[in-house]
C-alpha cells in the first residue's frame, strides 16, 4: 500500500471515529459513509429505504425530495424519487416526474422506458407505444423496451377480445332473458 493511501485510509478512520463521538453512536449499530455532497447522501438514504429489506417508500420519497429541493436538475434523485412514488401506487405523480427527467434528458433511454413501463400501468398504450418506437429506433435490441412492448401487444390484444365478448354476451343476456320473461323460448 502507498504512503498516500495508507493516510488517506488513516484520516477517513478518524474522521469516523469522531463523527461517531459526536453523535454518540456505537460502532456496532452505525456505519459512517462519507459522500461527495448532500445531494448524494440523500440518494443513498433514499435508495436504502427502497431495498426489499427495509421498503420504508414514503421515507425514500420524503429523502429524494429533500435531495431534489437541494439539485433539481438530477437525473439520479428524480429517477430514485419517481421509483419510490411508483412504489406507494402514485404512478401518475411518477409520471409527472419522469416527464420532468425528460425535458432535461430527452436523448436519455433509461428514463424514456421508465416513462413507457408507468404508461403502460395506466393503460396509456399509446403514449407507452411511442415512447417504446423511439427507445428501439435508437437501440434496436434493448432487451427491457421489446419485454414492455410484447405487454403493450398483450394488454391491446386482451382488451380487443374483452370488447369483443361484451358485444357479444351482453345483448345475448338482455334479449334472452326478455324472451324468456315472455315465453318466447320454447321450453325442453
Amino acid at each position: 500500500q502507498r504512503p498516500t493511501s495508507r493516510v488517506s485510509a488513516q484520516l477517513a478512520t478518524e474522521a469516523r471515529d469522531a463523527v461517531r463521538r459526536f453523535f454518540n453512536a456505537p460502532e456496532d449499530e452505525f456505519e459512517i459513509v462519507f459522500t461527495a455532497n448532500a445531494s448524494g447522501a440523500l440518494k443513498l438514504v433514499g435508495e436504502a429505504y427502497l431495498q426489499e429489506s427495509n421498503q420504508d417508500y414514503p421515507r425514500a420519497e420524503e429523502a429524494f425530495r429533500h435531495g431534489m429541493a437541494a439539485v433539481p436538475g438530477s437525473l439520479d434523485l428524480r429517477m430514485g424519487l419517481a421509483r419510490a412514488l411508483s412504489y406507494q401506487r402514485k404512478v401518475d405523480e411518477a409520471v409527472l416526474e419522469l416527464r420532468k427527467a425528460l425535458e432535461v434528458f430527452p436523448d436519455d433511454l433509461t428514463v424514456m422506458i421508465k416513462l413507457a413501463e408507468s404508461y403502460f400501468v395506466l393503460r396509456k398504450l399509446d403514449q407507452a407505444d411511442e415512447l417504446l418506437e423511439r427507445v428501439l429506433a435508437r437501440d434496436p435490441g434493448n432487451a427491457d423496451a421489446k419485454r414492455i412492448r410484447e405487454s403493450v401487444k398483450r394488454r391491446r390484444s386482451y382488451n380487443f377480445w374483452v370488447i369483443a365478448l361484451a358485444a357479444i354476451l351482453i345483448p345475448a343476456f338482455y334479449f334472452g332473458v326478455r324472451w324468456l320473461k315472455k315465453g318466447r323460448v320454447p321450453k325442453v
